[in-house]
């Protein structure tokens, strides 16, 4: 799939969905614009699944607040997938203005690579984001969203993109390295990258390393890096 422009679309399942059982996928230079979600990868064994250049214009889900679940706002999400060479590289996703109803622009949720070819999601980038407050959990990108193991985000580019830039959330072997953030002073500044474990199971072998990122919370204060010490031993 290929140099096509696809926009307007309400359906929560995305205006891409990959589903169960897909391989040998490519989708490439797509345009996406004013959708609730771009592509949406559901549960299941895949393989070859790219996802490269593409351009992601106002992915917003009116349903998605402070307190909802339904993963909807995210240019990318991929949703309990496993395999080898599942790639999300070279995107960008850009919203006008940060606003309610963005979720995780890049998420990797319940996703499993292989030692041997781990998920990437790297080179990406964003600009603004949610502006819902610190703790709904929607950010630049997120990795092992409530587990998951062999992912590496890496050489990406957020800028106030949300909350958080970049987090880990749980999962094993995930590295989440070389990237680049800013968030500018906000009521929803919270911290530049982070990682805890609320998958409900082990969380170790995390890599968080070469990151340069700042983030200016709402009293000024700037916290660049933060770790959920009651539940994870620092990356």
């Amino acid at each position: 799939i290929t140099k096509c422009i696809i926009k307007n679309s309400t359906a929560l399942s995305g205006l891409i969905r990959i589903n169960s059982g897909c391989y040998n996928i490519t989708i490439d230079t797509l345009f996406f614009a004013a959708g609730w979600r771009g592509i949406n990868g559901t549960t299941g064994n895949t393989s070859n699944i790219h996802i490269w250049y593409n351009y992601f214009h106002n992915i917003i889900d009116p349903n998605v607040t402070a307190s909802s679940s339904d993963g909807g706002g995210s240019s990318v999400q991929l949703n309990g997938c496993s395999g080898p060479s599942i790639q999300i590289l070279d995107n960008k996703s850009w919203h006008d203005v940060s606003g309610p109803g963005i979720g995780d622009q890049f998420s990797l949720y319940k996703c499993n690579g292989t030692p041997a070819s781990p998920i990437r999601a790297c080179r990406n980038q964003c600009l603004n984001g949610s502006n819902n407050p610190p703790g709904t959990g929607y950010v630049g990108m997120v990795g092992g969203d409530v587990g998951g193991s062999y992912q590496r985000c890496d050489s990406n580019i957020f800028v106030n993109c949300g909350s958080v830039c970049a987090q880990i959330q749980g999962g094993t072997f995930i590295e989440m390295s070389y990237n680049t953030g800013y968030l500018a002073q906000t009521s929803y500044t919270s911290v530049g990258m982070a990682y805890g474990n609320y998958s409900g199971a082990p969380s170790n072998n995390c890599t968080m390393a070469y990151n340069n990122v700042k983030c200016i919370q709402a009293s000024g204060g700037v916290v660049n890096y933060w770790f959920e010490s009651s539940n994870v031993t620092a990356p």
